[in-house]
């Protein structure tokens, strides 16, 4: 996609994401590691990424399995939240364009997989709880939950946690954003 993507703008691709997404939506602190820096400089280092207790220092190595346009965007939470918001509201696709992004088909139980976007459905009748976005590798998440409109963004940054993640975002966090709106509605 990466060289579809410089074939057609005539630009290297991380020009491109810093051209077309992360000026236009001010994510200042996201750039593609090894090719690009930051609009402005974060005070914090790239989190590190563990395979395990190996500990990869990101800065360090130009390739890894989620090379190039595969994955070695670098953003902070405050961005993802950002770019997240910007493809809910149309921002920076077209409806029918999201729309075909959510055509979705099976990828495991409770999982499926669109046009670049997953959604998690964690558990399977309850439609409070299904949520939209993507997974990675690390452990990491960008979602959005429409039922409850909430956004979640995060990462463990550690390849074995790629299911507690998940665990994580459905037992710790939206289960008790619902009871939270539960008690609240209690008190209207």
């Amino acid at each position: 996609m990466g060289l579809i993507i410089e074939n057609i703008t005539s630009q290297p691709y991380h020009e491109v994401l810093h051209d077309y997404i992360f000026a236009l939506l001010r994510m200042n602190q996201s750039f593609l590691s090894q090719y690009s820096n930051p609009a402005i400089q974060s005070d914090y280092p790239t989190a590190h990424l563990y395979m395990d207790d190996l500990k990869i220092k990101i800065d360090d190595y130009r390739s890894f399995s989620s090379f190039y346009a595969g994955g070695q965007t670098v953003c902070t939470s405050e961005d993802l939240l950002i770019f997240m918001k910007a493809l809910v509201n149309k921002q920076l696709v077209r409806n029918d364009i999201l729309d075909i992004m959510h055509q979705w088909n099976n990828m495991w139980i409770g999982v499926d997989y669109g046009y670049g976007l997953m959604r998690m459905r964690f558990l399977p009748f309850a439609r409070k709880y299904i949520g939209w976005g993507h997974l990675g590798a690390s452990g990491s998440f960008m979602l959005y939950v429409p039922n409850m409109d909430v956004y979640l963004m995060g990462s463990f940054n550690q390849t074995a946690y790629q299911a507690k993640s998940m665990n994580v975002i459905f037992w710790n966090v939206l289960r008790k954003l619902a009871k939270c709106a539960e008690r609240s509605n209690d008190f209207l």
